[in-house]
């Protein structure tokens, strides 16, 4: 009698596992073809508000897609959806804030929501756009975040992840860690057939910092030739003539400061680098004027203040 108890017991419990298991392998099956058909929202949230967040993407309206998140996020704190509609959507408005401190808290909502999907499993693409866009923010965040900037931005790189700025992002991160042979090869990377001249610009920097003169001109060069900014145009002027000026080509340098000046007379630095000019060039006369202009346009500018010895 025992023994028949017993054995119905166990014909129960694996009648039990066995329902278990069918209605988890169904589980499965349904969330996989969620993910591939593209209607995850219909587990991880609300339907209708899923699909006006997307609408709300699509048109830019990143403010909608914002609150929506929140209000789901509120029934749902684990909805790898809403966390990505959040860390995506508050990373767009970050860079509509005028006020830095407000940027701020939207990119630590940002970092915050994006950090959560990976952790509750968002799945394979949306994961690397996650790291994608964690790379950016921790770059946007400030210098001191560069190095979580890399990683994540790698990581992105090593999942095949793609973005037309994730190199110049990956790039710039770099020279924020003063790598800046890692950042060149990152830079070149971006370059693409149709580079941007403040892509151009950064490139020559990272040269610059290397004390690679010649490459450094040639992107300094490129850049002048093809900007449209005047702000661009003036420091890779300035950086051309400082360049030129380094390597003993003082009538070069000094036709690059003017040709800035040209462009805009209200940058203190252009009249501290001729003034530096004159000087080697014997003329402490005219130098001292120079610095007298910078110290006009910024009272407060250490370089002029220093060499007129105040």
């Amino acid at each position: 009698m025992v023994g028949r108890v017993r054995t119905g017991y166990r014909k129960l419990i694996v009648r039990k596992r066995g329902q278990s298991l069918l209605f988890f392998s169904a589980s499965l099956l349904i969330c996989g073809l969620s993910t591939v058909l593209g209607i995850r929202f219909l587990i991880n949230g609300n339907g209708e508000d899923s699909s006006l967040a997307g609408k709300a993407w699509n048109a830019g309206d990143y403010q909608t897609a914002y609150s929506l998140a929140l209000k789901n996020l509120e029934k749902k704190p684990l909805s790898s959806f809403w966390l990505m509609m959040s860390g995506m959507s508050s990373f767009q408005l970050a860079g509509a804030q005028i006020n830095a401190q407000d940027a701020i808290k939207y990119i630590d909502t940002s970092i915050a929501s994006l950090r959560k999907a990976l952790m509750v499993g968002a799945g394979p693409s949306s994961e690397a756009r996650a790291k994608y866009l964690l790379g950016k923010a921790y770059f946007r965040k400030g210098p001191q975040y560069a190095d979580i900037a890399v990683d994540f931005l790698e990581q992105s790189i090593t999942e095949s992840y793609t973005a037309t700025d994730l190199y110049e992002h990956l790039g710039l991160a770099y020279a924020s860690l003063k790598d800046y042979k890692r950042s060149v090869v990152a830079f070149t990377q971006a370059l693409g057939s149709n580079p941007s001249d403040l892509l151009l610009l950064a490139i020559a920097r990272s040269y610059l910092e290397l004390g690679e003169q010649i490459q450094a001109r040639a992107y300094l060069i490129r850049c002048t030739e093809i900007s449209k900014d005047t702000s661009i145009s003036v420091q890779a002027r300035l950086l051309l003539g400082l360049s030129l000026q380094q390597e003993g080509d003082v009538p070069g340098a000094e036709r690059e400061y003017l040709a800035a000046l040209q462009m805009d007379n209200s940058v203190a630095e252009i009249y501290n680098a001729l003034g530096d000019l004159y000087t080697d060039k014997g003329d402490t006369v005219k130098a001292r004027a120079e610095w007298r202009k910078a110290l006009r346009i910024d009272p407060t500018n250490e370089v002029s203040r220093s060499r007129l010895g105040l």
